[in-house]
């Protein structure tokens, strides 16, 4: 009953979370179906866009009747003459006329033809934009009798043809109701002469279209990637694993999808890509994803899947992958729609899958299983909008980004679940392991006492009746004898192993006499080594100097090694040796027994572990040299084993030498009262010292855990336990690097002390921390106000501690650096003064110098002005904008017009900083020149037309005139438009109301004249020659008024003279100027490209650029 309760919920909850994702989804296919319903649609190849209202309507789809002309490549010059054309009839679009039927025949769907349309519109003078976004395989575009928009090279035939499939956006000025739109396309490659849309608005609309689009793209782009990215990076830490790797894979082939449709964003990276290229790319990620994704869900989803299934997927991709490869793309089109049915029903047999796993197996995977059914049901919207039987929109991304956002967070609620159960799961090993070494530690405490009883009482009973004994008597007795140490002895190490793990061995620390204590280990091997053809050697020298470290352990760690090494040899030799090398000694036990073989030399340090066959033929815990090693490394050493299998072992291991002399004798009890651990640590400290520290405190506690941590840093610690015998150290001892100061002392509050010693010593010659309980704000700025460097409350971490005062004493060091650095730079500079002296040439160059830098000082000042103007105004309008709320706005702030302000500073800054950028690539010799034969009258018309609504906007007056309609020549496009609107904007400036600007064009023959002349303020006879200089200005206040920096008339005398041309003025103050520049009358070799840029450069493009140019004067 509680299971089927259960299923209901369950049941119940997915229905209710499918109901709301499919209302969501429906809701907004909807609304967009409605939008879509209320378009115009062209009838008999005329769209009738009178009752469109662009700007609150938006953009338009040119989609209906076009006129078609089938086998024909016609222009709009062509369409002048009426013998020379054949219309077809008419064709929807979007569509293809692969089944249009002329008369009675079926046109073939490879060739290519020509649509026309005729747009009426409202608004007589307007500047539009066009877009097409997909047309198989190559096109071009004319809006009255001009080339808006080409993608590919259209041709009559398949070698002509050079198809691509990037979508392709272009403005037009229109100045009439109406205008005509021609359109060639040609199809030699694909089954599909396919043309999608073509979207009419105006310039802003579609340009924020396009960029909402490829914001899109490059988000699901960025989240596929990152996805993918995460999942392999899984994959490499856990490869048994394989889930991660196929939803990499997954994720890859959808991030570059991503890249092949929408905006095309592949193009923009390889722009010349190979059309076929681009088709098999386009198929493959369009059903490879689906198997790939049959693998994930088989390996993250454990008998979810029929292995018949996944092995028919894998064949079908597989198959699916060759095919696409061998076969020409003009055979796709026969598979495209079997395998979006055969993707489809894949993806429904996951879901039902997941449906019964969720319902009857109580699997949670009710978000994944919502996803996959949001993404069936955008698949399927897409695949029908593709064949036009619904008009709604593509949004199978957003069902790949929905499956793919709910996959990753079942993924991370699984791995977090795995963790978390991972995490109870290692608590408890560690109670159940320290519940095993509890046990161990009390029964070998246990076992200890008897058998060291048995030991003791057999051991007598041999010696007191040794006459009495029989020899099988006596042998049992000895044997008992053994076997009771042996156990005794496994139980000491039992007990070592236990501490080792609990970290409860405290080692005593003084010196010792390793040579002695080796002489009295090998003597007790020697005396039960009778049976055994074995000789013990110790070979360490009496010269060799003390340990020091715990004789204890450091005995207990011969007799591991050197019992090992009799353990093991039969016959031969046991070698111990010492040698020193810097602050250690390095002991060597060598034998000539049975050896190790290379591969198990690792395995003998390990805890309860032996090399296979000795633990049956030699016997043993396999603890023994897990201990010993243990040992070493506390006493900051390390222990090293060399082998050969059937030549012996060599076991070597290190202990700290003692670094002070102590005379030798043959005893070693009689070092026993040494006491080493005052006198040897302050050797050592004074040997390795980072530097001498006092601390203050009157609590003894708080001086001992301070001086531990300190001392363990080799610093040299110093105490006092009040004010005056801390000032007493402090005017002593000179060698003081800092001062730790508690607050609260016997006589003294801490800051007084601090305030005093602060008389003597500064900041930098004596650091002082402040470490106090008192957490009071008052109590940290007296201490800073009377001279504190730091201030540490308690309590405090250690490494806080040692962080705080490493970097007080390091500063303390480098300004003693720096002061000394500080006297040899003015003793060198005083030098260099004095060999200057006297030398009229230095004198120059330094005047030279000072006056490059006073024009650097004048450009940065200008610079800054510059930058920092509009920042201020716009951070002032953001402010401003903020503080509006509704009903403000409902009252009438003109939110435009702040918006507007922003803008246009934001341009001004644009400006500056392409001046900046274009000034250093000149400097450098990084701008390149393009050069391309053009109409340079037509060019510079359009630049100064572009320019007008700003003129008018200062009440200025612009005449345009030119002896020549046309003049083709060899020129750089946007040198020129640079050139133009920089004298242009400069023209502005300097003329005030009422004035004029003249731009004239005179015709040279081998060159020619463009004139810039003004009614402005003119410029003075003196400044003329270095009014192009970079960074000169005529008169800097009047320069900060009108906003300038410049630079703008030397980077346009740089633009000139790259042309092999020059720029000269003419002026009167007072009555205006004249800017002239002379550019010679060339041709260049034909490139077609270069020319093509020139002649589809858009007027939009120049008014784009008018407006940075011109973003320093404004207008209302």
């Amino acid at each position: 009953m509680k299971n089927f309760k259960l299923v209901i919920h369950r049941v119940t909850f997915l229905i209710m979370l499918l109901i709301v994702s499919l209302a969501l989804l429906g809701a907004f296919i909807n609304k967009n179906r409605e939008e879509l319903n209320k378009r115009p649609v062209a009838k008999s190849g005329v769209l009738d866009l009178r009752d469109w209202n662009f700007k609150k309507q938006g953009i338009v789809k040119l989609d209906g009747q076009w006129e078609f002309y089938y086998k024909q490549l016609l222009t709009p010059e062509d369409f002048k003459v009426e013998q020379k054309v054949k219309k077809t009839g008419l064709i929807n679009i979007p569509g293809s006329f692969k089944n249009y039927k002329f008369g009675n025949e079926k046109l073939n769907s490879q060739g290519y033809a020509t649509y026309r349309l005729k747009v009426i519109v409202n608004d007589s003078e307007d500047l539009y934009a066009i877009k097409t976004q997909f047309i198989q395989a190559a096109h071009k575009l004319w809006v009255n009798d001009r080339i808006v928009v080409q993608c590919g090279e259209v041709g009559k035939t398949k070698s002509e043809t050079d198809g691509k499939l990037a979508t392709r956006l272009g403005s037009f000025y229109n100045n009439t109701n109406e205008f005509e739109i021609v359109l060639q396309s040609s199809n030699f490659q694909y089954g599909v002469p396919e043309i999608d849309s073509i979207l009419l608005g105006s310039e802003s609309q579609i340009s924020e279209e396009r960029a909402k689009k490829v914001g899109f793209d490059l988000f699901l782009f960025g989240i596929t990637l990152a996805a993918a990215v995460y999942n392999f990076i899984l994959f490499i830490r856990r490869k048994k694993d394989k889930a991660p790797l196929y939803f990499a894979v997954v994720c890859v082939l959808i991030c570059l999808r991503t890249l092949l449709v929408g905006e095309r964003l592949i193009y923009w990276v390889f722009s010349n890509m190979s059309y076929v290229i681009n088709v098999k790319l386009l198929l493959w990620t369009f059903f490879l994803y689906i198997p790939v994704l049959i693998l994930f869900m088989s390996n993250f989803y454990t008998e979810l899947i029929n292995e018949k299934v996944v092995k028919f997927s894998k064949i079908l991709g597989i198959a699916y992958f060759f095919i696409i490869l061998i076969l020409p793309p003009v055979y796709y089109i026969n598979l495209i729609l079997p395998v979006e049915i055969i993707s489809d029903f894949m993806i429904l047999y996951i879901i039902s899958k997941m449906l019964y796993m969720h319902i009857i197996k109580k699997s949670n995977n009710a978000i994944v299983i919502v996803a996959m059914i949001i993404f069936l049901g955008t698949r399927i919207n897409d695949i029908l909008y593709e064949y036009s039987v619904i008009d709604t929109g593509s949004y199978a991304p957003i069902g790949i980004l929905i499956f793919i956002f709910a996959q990753s967070y079942v993924a991370s609620d699984k791995f977090s679940m795995a963790f978390s159960k991972i995490e109870e799961m290692t608590e408890r090993l560690k109670s159940v392991d320290k519940m095993k070494d509890d046990f161990f530690a009390a029964t070998s405490h246990e076992l200890k006492a008897p058998l060291d009883g048995i030991v003791g009482l057999s051991k007598s009973l041999i010696d007191c009746n040794s006459n009495q004994l029989g020899n099988d008597e006596r042998e049992t007795l000895i044997l008992i004898k053994n076997s009771a140490r042996r156990l005794s002895n496994l139980v000491n190490d039992i007990l070592d192993f236990s501490k080792i793990k609990s970290n409860d061995i405290n080692l005593i620390m003084k010196p010792v006499d390793i040579r002695q204590l080796i002489n009295m280990v090998t003597k007790s091997f020697k005396s039960f080594m009778s049976n055994k053809s074995v000789e013990i050697l110790n070979k360490v020298e009496e010269s060799v100097p003390y340990v020091y470290g715990d004789e204890n352990r450091i005995q207990q760690i011969l007799y591991n090694l050197i019992g090992n090494a009799v353990k093991f040899t039969n016959e031969g030799q046991i070698e111990i040796s010492a040698a020193e090398k810097g602050d250690y000694i390095f002991i060597t036990i060598e034998d000539t027994g049975i050896g190790i073989d290379e591969s198990d030399i690792y395995k003998i340090f390990q805890p309860y572990n032996q090399v296979e066959g000795i633990n049956k033929q030699y016997h043993g815990s396999g603890l023994g040299l897990y201990v010993t090693k243990k040992l070493v490394q506390l006493h900051g050493g390390e222990l090293e084993v060399k082998s050969t299998l059937g030549e012996g072992s060599e076991f070597t291991f290190n202990l700290p030498k003692l670094s002070m002399n102590i005379e030798k004798d043959n005893s070693i009890g009689e070092l026993e009262n040494y006491d080493c651990s005052e006198n040897c640590n302050k050797k050592l400290e004074q040997c390795k010292s980072n530097g001498k520290i006092l601390i203050v405190d009157d609590e003894s506690v708080n001086i001992k855990v301070m001086k531990n941590f300190l001392s363990e840093e080799k610093y040299t610690v110093i105490t006092a336990a009040s004010g005056k015998e801390a000032l007493n150290i402090a005017y002593s001892d000179k060698n003081i690097d800092m001062v730790i100061l508690d607050m609260m002392l016997p006589d003294m509050i801490g800051w007084e002390v601090c305030s005093i010693l602060r008389e003597k010593y500064s900041l930098l010659d004596l650091p002082i921390l402040i470490a106090t309980w008192d957490n009071r704000t008052e109590s940290l700025v007296l201490s800073f106000k009377n001279g504190a460097n730091d201030y540490l409350r308690k309590p405090f971490e250690k490494s806080e501690l040692l962080a705080r005062v490493k970097t007080l004493i390091d500063l303390k060091h480098l300004a003693g650096e720096v002061t000394s650095l500080q006297g040899k730079v003015e003793s060198t500079t005083k030098q260099v003064e004095e060999l200057n002296e006297g030398f009229e040439e230095n004198k120059k160059m330094l005047s030279q110098v000072i006056k490059n830098d006073k024009l650097k000082t004048e450009f940065f000042t200008n610079m800054s002005h510059e930058l920092r103007t509009p920042l201020n105004v716009i951070w002032s309008t953001i402010q401003l904008i903020q503080s509006i709320n509704a009903n403000k706005l409902a009252a009438g702030y003109d939110m435009d017009k702040y918006l507007n302000i922003m803008s246009q500073n934001t341009l001004r800054l644009l400006r500056l900083i392409n001046n900046l950028i274009d000034t250093t690539k000149i400097e450098g010799g990084y701008l390149s020149l393009k050069l391309a034969n053009g109409n340079i009258i037509s060019t510079i018309e359009e630049i100064t037309l572009s320019a007008a609504s700003h003129v008018q906007s200062q009440g200025i007056e612009l005449i345009f005139d030119t002896e020549v309609e046309e003049k083709y020549m060899a020129f750089d496009g946007d040198k020129i438009e640079r050139i133009m609107l920089n004298l242009l904007s400069n023209a502005i400036k300097f003329t005030e109301e009422g004035g004029s600007i003249f731009v004239n064009i005179y015709d040279l023959q081998d060159k020619v004249k463009i004139s810039v002349k003004d009614t402005g303020i003119g410029i003075p006879e003196d400044k003329l020659d270095s009014i192009f200089d970079r960074f000169t200005q005529v008169d800097t206040s009047l320069s900060k008024k009108l906003e300038g920096s410049g630079i703008g008339l030397a980077l346009v005398k740089s633009l000139v003279e790259m042309q092999k041309g020059r720029i000269y003025v003419k002026s009167t103050l007072g009555y205006g100027s004249e800017f002239i520049v002379e550019l010679p009358a060339v041709t260049v070799k034909e490139n077609e490209e270069l020319d093509q840029n020139i002649k589809s450069k858009s007027f939009s493009r120049f008014i784009d650029k008018a407006k940075i140019e011109f973003s320093d004067i404004y207008h209302e």
